[in-house]
């Protein structure tokens, strides 16, 4: 890990607010304006126009299980991973198993490997990486390698598997499944949370990078909002729905400590990969301050399948 990475675990250690890993690398230059992911066939954050969003647009129904990243720094993997997964599914193209984290965090890592004879190593990635992993070698699903699915034997192999280089098998499978169509959101972008909402209106999951170092994020109980907590991004999630207040209300989904809010507020779903003993049972209700000033490389993720 980075040496941010284990200053930050130290720090938790010391203050008493759990362990976890991440693993987050910032890209170069700045997202959305003329930077590296203008150099990818790009598509419309979504058809749906800003002033005809829905009140709710949930896709957590096709988003894969909760994760557990554990010791790794793998969390770009389980992001993208979790992206991918929810996008196509909720698209209406759903895969048999859900993308493999460690196989997409291999593959970004090779592709900034000057010298294809040294190992990986476990030292987190950046999104643009992962980008052109897909583009260029496609995605693996579960099931089409030895991985667990299931904890704690998943974090196990994880760990002792995580710099393994791809297998044949695994490019020759994942070459059935080449994925274009990611559009960055500027970070600067004063409408970053209305083109957030778009997308995931438009059935596009969000892998976001947000600052997970602090005791505000780390502690995090699912029994309120998670609110802006920083904007020294080191760790990357997946936006998987938005609600209004009044719908989520309607539906019995605001957490028990809501806060005084607007019926009109929007709260974002925030899936992590720190299991489900983190957050809301592996996922944070969010506010749009959070999203807004607390999100980094954003990535509208509408996605078309090559091959």
């Amino acid at each position: 890990m980075g040496n941010l990475v284990q200053f930050r675990t130290k720090t938790g250690q010391l203050i008493g607010h759990p362990v976890h890993s991440y693993g987050y690398k910032r890209d170069p230059g700045v997202h959305g304006k003329n930077g590296f992911y203008e150099l990818f066939e790009r598509h419309p954050a979504s058809k749906i126009g800003a002033g005809s969003l829905p009140d709710l647009a949930l896709l957590i129904k096709w988003a894969p299980g909760i994760w557990n990243q554990d010791k790794t720094s793998s969390c770009t993997g389980h992001a993208f991973a979790c992206s991918e997964t929810t996008t196509l599914g909720a698209l209406g193209h759903p895969l048999a198993t859900p993308v493999l984290p460690r196989v997409r965090y291999a593959l970004g890592r090779a592709v900034d490997r000057t010298n294809p004879s040294q190992p990986l190593v476990d030292e987190g990635a950046q999104p643009n990486s992962l980008v052109r992993a897909a583009a260029l070698w496609g995605v693996v699903l579960e099931g089409e390698d030895t991985d667990p699915t299931t904890s704690p034997a998943y974090e196990q192999y994880l760990d002792a598997h995580v710099n393994d280089d791809p297998k044949l098998g695994e490019l020759e499978a994942g070459n059935k499944r080449i994925i274009v169509g990611y559009n960055a959101i500027a970070d600067d972008d004063p409408a970053k949370a209305t083109k957030v909402m778009q997308s995931l209106a438009g059935n596009c999951a969000v892998p976001v990078a947000v600052d997970a170092g602090n005791d505000t994020f780390q502690s995090y109980d699912g029994t309120t909002v998670l609110d802006y907590c920083g904007a020294d991004p080191d760790h990357m999630n997946c936006l998987v729905g938005y609600g209004l207040v009044r719908a989520l209300r309607a539906l019995g989904l605001l957490p028990p400590k809501m806060p005084t809010m607007s019926d009109d507020d929007p709260l974002f779903f925030d899936q992590n990969s720190w299991s489900t003993a983190w957050g809301l049972q592996g996922r944070a209700v969010c506010t749009q301050a959070f999203v807004q000033q607390g999100c980094f490389s954003t990535l509208a993720a509408n996605i078309r399948v090559q091959g």
